[in-house]
C-alpha cells in the first residue's frame, strides 16, 4: 500500500458557470472506497476537514465540496433558484470523483443536516450513483415547524423577490456541547448566516418531496440523529427511515448529543464515528 497524497482543493464549474470549491483527501492507495460529503446550510466543507483526515487514513478517498452561495464556490451566499441546483452540482461532482478512483472502487455519500436533504434528494434519483448512503440528521423537517404565516409570506418574497435574503436563525449554540466548536463556528468567516426567501421555500418543499419519496431510497442507508436535536426534527427522521425500502438500513440514534454529531464533545464524538467506521467497514 502507498503512502496518502496530501490533501488538495480545487474548482469545478457546474452547468451555469458557477464555480465550486472542493476539497480532496487521497488516503493511502489503493483505496478502499471512496466518500464524498454533503455538508450543511451556511457552514462549508473545511469544517469536516478533521473527519475526512481521519476516514482517509482508513483507507478512503474523501472527497467535499462546497455547495454554491457557501464557503468559497460562487454564487450570492444563501441564494438558489431551485433545490435542484445542489443535486445538479452533487451529480457533476460525483462523476469527478468517480474519475479520479480506480475502476470498480465503491463510492458512497455522507450528507448533514442540509447536506443529508441534497444526498437523499439526490439518491432517490439516480440510485446507481453510490454503493451507499449516510446521513447525519438529515434535515428532513425543521426543528420547530415554521408559523403558516411565515411561511405564507416567504412563498410570496420568493416568487417576487427570490434573492431577498434573512438572517437564517440558527442557534450556534444548540450546534454541539462543546464550546471550542461552537465558537469556532461564529469566529469562522466562511460561515454565513443568510438565507433566502428562495432557498427556505425550496428547501422545505424538498423536504416534504424526499419525506413522500423514501420508498425509492434502495442503496443501503446508515441514519445517524441526535435525540437533543434543536435544529432538524429526529422525529421525522425515525418516521423516514421507516418508510426506506432498502433491505440494509441502520439506524442509530445519541440521547443528550446536540445536531453536529460529528463535532460533539471528544468522547460522544468517538462513539458517534466509531459507528460511522464499523459500518463503513461492513459496506466497502
Amino acid at each position: 500500500m502507498q503512502n496518502a497524497a496530501s490533501p488538495s482543493t480545487g474548482t469545478l464549474s457546474a452547468g451555469d458557470g458557477t464555480q465550486l470549491f472542493f476539497r480532496q483527501f487521497p488516503g493511502p492507495s489503493p483505496h478502499r472506497a471512496g466518500l464524498v460529503i454533503a455538508h450543511g446550510l451556511c457552514e462549508h466543507s473545511g469544517r469536516y476537514t478533521a473527519l475526512a483526515e481521519r476516514l482517509a487514513q482508513k483507507g478512503l478517498f474523501v472527497f467535499a465540496h462546497d455547495h454554491r452561495g457557501h464557503g468559497q464556490s460562487g454564487g450570492k451566499r444563501g441564494c438558489i433558484r431551485q433545490f435542484a441546483d445542489y443535486t445538479q452540482d452533487l451529480h457533476l461532482f460525483v462523476e469527478k470523483c468517480r474519475n479520479a478512483l480506480a475502476p470498480n472502487t465503491p463510492l458512497l455519500l455522507l450528507g448533514h443536516s442540509m447536506g443529508g436533504l441534497i444526498v437523499l434528494d439526490y439518491i432517490r434519483q439516480f440510485s446507481d450513483q453510490a454503493s451507499g448512503v449516510i446521513v447525519s440528521c438529515p434535515a428532513l423537517a425543521p426543528g420547530f415547524a415554521p408559523p403558516r404565516a411565515k411561511t405564507a409570506i416567504a412563498r410570496f418574497i420568493s416568487a417576487t423577490w427570490p434573492s431577498l435574503t434573512f438572517d437564517n436563525e440558527l442557534a450556534p449554540e444548540y450546534l454541539s456541547h462543546d464550546s471550542a466548536v461552537v465558537d469556532a463556528y461564529i469566529r469562522d468567516p466562511l460561515v454565513h448566516r443568510r438565507i433566502s426567501a428562495r432557498l427556505f421555500t425550496e428547501m422545505m418543499d424538498a423536504m416534504a418531496r424526499t419525506r413522500r419519496n423514501a420508498d425509492a431510497v434502495s442503496v443501503p442507508l446508515l441514519m445517524q440523529i441526535a435525540e437533543e436535536d434543536r435544529l432538524v426534527d429526529p422525529q421525522r427522521c425515525r418516521d423516514f427511515f421507516k418508510q426506506v425500502a432498502a433491505a440494509d438500513k441502520t439506524l442509530h440514534e445519541y440521547p443528550g448529543l446536540y445536531h453536529e454529531i460529528y463535532n460533539e464533545e471528544q468522547e460522544q464524538r468517538e462513539w458517534v464515528i466509531g459507528d460511522l467506521e464499523t459500518w463503513l467497514q461492513a459496506h466497502i
